[in-house]
């Protein structure tokens, strides 16, 4: 018994076969403009072979040199739309979702500066902001914080 007491009193608990899914970080931003409150979407570059010219969040894989989810979504980020990494300022993280292969762990982020934003043709084919009055009854049913 003092063996089962001593594997397991500190045992941090686990999503069981995480490590047999792919990780991604994706970033709910958020962005003022004309004083009100928007969310951006980015529309996926034509060229890409997976997922091309989807709408989406800013996101992707979490790579080995990421020090966590939140360090690779700012990285996406900030890859995704030109920005500077004090640019995107990360409020905090969002419920994440698990699917037959994935786990996605997004956070929501304000980005200081909407003029500053220039994505990057290699990821993104467009940028756009919808006014939070617009979608965020839409999207409530996905993030629960909302």
């Amino acid at each position: 018994m003092r063996q089962v007491y001593q594997a397991l009193q500190n045992r941090k608990s686990e999503l069981m076969g995480h490590k047999n899914f792919l990780k991604y970080a994706v970033m709910v931003p958020l962005v003022e403009k004309n004083g009100e409150l928007n969310i951006l979407f980015e529309e996926r570059a034509h060229h890409l072979k997976r997922q091309p010219g989807e709408i989406c969040f800013p996101g992707g894989k979490i790579d080995a040199g990421d020090k966590d989810e939140r360090a690779a979504a700012v990285r996406e980020t900030c890859e995704e739309l030109g920005l500077a990494q004090h640019e995107v300022e990360v409020i905090g993280p969002l419920d994440y979702l698990i699917t037959s292969f994935h786990i996605v762990y997004p956070f929501a982020a304000r980005i200081s500066n909407y003029d500053q934003i220039r994505p990057n043709p290699d990821e993104v084919a467009a940028c756009f902001a919808y006014r939070w009055n617009t979608c965020g009854a839409m999207l409530q049913s996905f993030i629960t914080w909302i």
